[in-house]
């Protein structure tokens, strides 16, 4: 992308400001500010076009700025920028280390000294051999390895010394256990003296030569990072392996714990008693076992000496850390809604949307974006990934790829190597953490889902929701705009300024904070109508320090891409179980009366009435005149109202007497299958699986409150159809209606 950028913050309200971060190859460029109205769907095509309009006054005006490129720098590391680190000239490091992907080349453990200083480095060669590098003024003058190659994914002690006196040099390595074939030992070597300050930089997990530029990054997991003020010798060290623990004592200048610190997810802690406390950078997978563990507990608060480890990659990225190209002061009155920068340079176009949230003033309708379901999302590439299940999925429903990737997007989130929650790292071990602090370049109204319609490409998240938007502004509906994270900071205060809240058309991604929210809105009377598919799914939290980061584990019988290792199945934010919810106790169904039951990629289907539809509820159909309906061109699926990942009503799940069944869509084509919780056993695909279905249901609440639930994510890629004038939108318009209403919603 020859422009790019992204925001600080992702939501805000009238009168504050909004930080622009910008990298263009143009020494200049143009920006302004527009306002998302919607989308129009080509009724021949299906395909569909985001609108949006110029801001009335001078933030809609196009304005001048200066131009220039600013990079990506990914990989995770530790950084204590203050440590004794020697003592007489003589200093010696040691670490546990897991190795990941010893082929990604030459990698740092422990790097002492600053950019065009004296130091050295304990780390891997290109071969994954041990050793040690001494450089002056910026550059490595002396090179030792042990002739020892480690193993992908087993742990080790290394270690490594400089005695400035004797000019000597000791490095060692030994495996947790040792096999015959895979022995360490010690080694002694010549080398130049090298004058080491008494304090000086500690960086983990990448080389400082780099400054503030993180390079030679490990991929792998690192526990007890440690620094001696004297060299030890093979029988000292050989000690320090067989304990399994750090050394301890007055010559000991530092040793650094990555157990999680809950609330302060930054920081790194000195256990030394010494005080040489480091922060981490680019979030490094925490709560995560080391070599001590046992596998007898799995929560890292009940074994905390057996979780001071930390994964880290070459390919984490929390924080662009992009410089402020300018900043834009809102206006006290600007309406909630939908919000964008428009970028120009030359012919290249970025599009950056944004979100105000109403500051006193509020409309009796909330839409609620979805916006940690897009950080979950946000720089997908699994359809590269020849490996990857959406790919297998998309190749299934007889999708074509070959093209991919054509849109300028995704061809910089591959080249870039910017990841979702979807993705794995390069070594293979999935993405915990998605960051909005960098370009999400799939969160953009224009853009499109490869996979979607066969390769052809369909709205999903933010595009869709514009769909939604689009209808609700066509019947008059006046709304106010909230997210995930005003919700889960808030809770119910959040939403009790509104009669309904309409969900966006893809809510999966849900922290207890939200789940507890939306529930105490229905108990007292509040009307949600859920008009998603696949939601209430996966435990997410946010960092509750830097609060632009979202964690999620998936582990478990559950429909994910990729699952962590055994011992990180916990939170590293708050501490909780991750997964989804249904592992939990909280089903969807206890709370909306439906949950996520399958998922295909082909055409949809439309949906059929229920036999009776429950006494009282008629209303529900007014204007619908024909059993079945939703029998249109999809925008999502190609065609049909339900589509693409949909939910069933399942009284053994927890949908309760109150949840009323009015409409189902089923017969969907072979490539369509139940959600993995729901199998115990390979399946072989069957037509017609009683699981495969999406149910429409109504569920009502003490005092008044109820939840509609459409229980697919294609319900909006149709509300459109026929300029607006179609049945799923009359039930849609219905519902609404009523709820807005003090009419009953059930006879008794």
């Amino acid at each position: 992308m020859k422009i790019v950028g992204y925001t600080d913050p992702l939501t805000v309200e009238p009168g504050q400001s909004v930080s622009v971060m910008v990298s263009s190859v143009a020494d200049r460029f143009r920006a302004r500010l527009v306002e998302l109205t919607g989308s129009e769907v080509n009724q021949e095509t299906g395909e569909l076009s985001a609108l949006s309009r110029p801001i009335p006054g001078d933030l809609g005006v196009w304005e001048e700025h200066q131009g220039r490129a600013q990079e990506l720098h990914p990989g995770s590391y530790a950084f204590i920028p203050d440590v004794t680190t020697t003592s007489l000239g003589t200093i010696m490091m040691t670490a546990w280390i897991y190795p990941t992907l010893i082929a990604a080349g030459p990698q740092t453990v422990m790097s002492v000294g600053e950019q065009g200083r004296e130091g050295f480095d304990l780390g891997l060669s290109a071969d994954g051999l041990p050793g040690i590098r001494i450089w002056k003024s910026g550059a490595v003058v002396e090179d030792f390895s042990l002739d020892m190659k480690v193993s992908e994914r087993s742990w080790y002690f290394i270690a490594a010394g400089i005695d400035a006196g004797t000019r000597q040099v000791t490095l060692a390595s030994w495996p947790r256990e040792e096999w015959p074939g895979d022995q360490g030992g010690t080694v002694l070597c010549s080398a130049n003296p090298v004058a080491i300050a008494e304090r000086s930089s500690l960086t983990i997990a990448a080389c400082s030569l780099a400054g503030d530029r993180p390079e030679r990054c490990f991929n792998g997991r690192v526990a007890d990072p440690t620094i001696i003020g004297r060299r030890l010798n093979a029988s000292e060290l050989r000690e320090v392996w067989a304990s399994r623990v750090p050394p301890r004592g007055s010559e000991v200048m530092g040793t650094w714990d990555f157990y999680p610190e809950l609330g302060q997810t930054s920081l790194v802690r000195d256990t030394s008693g010494r005080g040489g406390h480091g922060r981490a950078v680019n979030m490094p997978a925490r709560g995560i076992p080391n070599h001590r563990w046992l596998g007898q507990e799995v929560d890292f608060r009940l074994a905390t000496t057996e979780y001071t480890a930390a994964h880290f990659h070459e390919d984490d990225l929390d924080d662009a850390a992009w410089d402020v190209d300018y900043a834009i002061d809102l206006d006290d009155a600007i309406p909630s809604g939908l919000y964008a920068v428009e970028l120009a340079a030359g012919d290249a176009v970025d599009i950056i949307p944004f979100f105000v949230r109403p500051k006193e003033s509020h409309q009796r309708i909330a839409l609620l974006i979805p916006t940690f379901t897009y950080l979950a999302y946000g720089n997908e590439q699994q359809l590269g990934d020849p490996n990857g299940t959406t790919r297998r999925e998309f190749e299934a429903s007889g999708g074509d790829f070959s093209s991919y990737p054509s849109q300028a997007e995704d061809k910089y989130a591959i080249d870039n190597r910017i990841l979702s929650n979807y993705d794995t790292h390069s070594d293979g071990s999935g993405v915990f953490y998605s960051s909005r602090l960098r370009p999400l370049v799939n969160l953009r109204p224009h853009y499109r889902f490869p996979y979607l319609r066969q390769g052809l490409g369909g709205p999903h998240g933010l595009p869709a929701d514009l769909q939604l938007i689009s209808w609700l502004r066509h019947e008059g509906y006046d709304f106010d705009v909230i997210t995930d994270e005003d919700l889960h900071r808030e809770g119910v205060d959040l939403l009790r300024h509104h009669d309904v809240v309409v969900s966006g058309t893809h809510a999966e991604y849900w922290s207890a904070e939200m789940l507890d929210g939306v529930h105490a809105f229905l108990t007292s009377g509040g009307r949600f109508m859920y008009l998603s598919g696949n939601g209430f799914y996966w435990v997410t939290q946010l960092d509750p320090e830097g609060s632009h980061t979202i964690e999620v584990r998936r582990w478990g019988h559950s429909s994910g891409t990729w699952e962590t290792d055994p011992g990180e199945w916990y939170h590293s934010f708050t501490g909780e179980l991750g997964g989804i919810w249904r592992f939990r106790g909280r089903a969807s169904q206890r709370f909306a009366g439906v949950g996520y039951s399958a998922i295909g990629l082909s055409e949809g289907r439309p949906f059929r009435k229920v036999a009776e539809v429950p006494h009282g509820l008629e209303w529900v159909f007014d204007g619908v005149q024909d059993d079945q309906f939703g029998d249109y061109r999809s925008s999502v699926t190609g065609r049909g109202a339900a589509g693409w990942e949909l939910d069933r009503h399942d009284p053994g799940l927890g949908s309760p007497v109150s949840a009323f069944l009015l409409a189902t869509a089923s017969e969907f084509p072979r490539d369509y299958h139940r959600v993995v919780e729901d199998t115990v056993h390979h399946p072989v695909p069957e037509m017609n699986d009683p699981l495969v279905r999406a149910d429409l249901v109504l569920q009502t609440y003490p005092n008044g409150g109820a939840i509609f639930s459409a229980s697919t994510i294609g319900w909006c890629a149709v509300l459109q159809h026929n300029e607006h004038d179609n049945d799923v939108a009359r039930v849609t318009r219905n519902v609404i209606e009523r709820f807005l209403s003090d009419a009953q919603l059930v006879a008794d």
